[in-house]
Parts: C-alpha cells; structure tokens; sequence
C-alpha cells in the first residue's frame, strides 16, 4: 500500500507559513513549483475535457510534463 499525498493540502501548508513568517521565501518557491503542477494539469485536463485527447493519452502526457517539476520539488527539498 502507498500513502498518496493531496498537493491542496501540500500548498496550504506551505501558503500558511508563506503568510505567517514574512512572506518567507522558501515557502514561496514551493507554492511556485506546485503551481507549475497545477497549471501542467489545468491544461491537459482541458484538453480531455475537450476530447481532444484520450484519457490514456491524459494520463501518459501528465506523467511526462509533471516529472521535470517533480524532480525541481525534490532538489528545493534537497538544497534545505
């Protein structure tokens, strides 16, 4: 079994201590980086709302776009 994280509950965290410490501005990178994620998906998810691609065409999209964010996220947790 995998425990799969919400990214919603993920960037409140961060956005919580963005507002709290100062605009501080490691929180802020990371609210950025998943906002990078949330738009890669807005998109494709459009697009498969659209039907203009196929739901295995979705998924296999969204796999390749997100993984160079994914790898961003673990260097940002990498450079603490």
């Amino acid at each position: 079994m995998t425990h799969i994280g919400c990214w919603v509950h993920i960037r409140r965290k961060f956005h919580h201590v963005y507002e709290n410490k100062g605009k501080d501005t490691l929180a802020l990178e990371m609210i950025l980086l998943i906002k990078k994620r949330y738009l890669t998906e807005a998109r494709l998810r459009k697009k498969l709302d659209a039907a203009s691609i196929a739901e295995a065409e979705f998924l296999s999209m969204r796999k390749e776009e997100t993984a160079p964010v994914f790898d961003d996220i673990q260097k940002w947790f990498f450079k603490l």
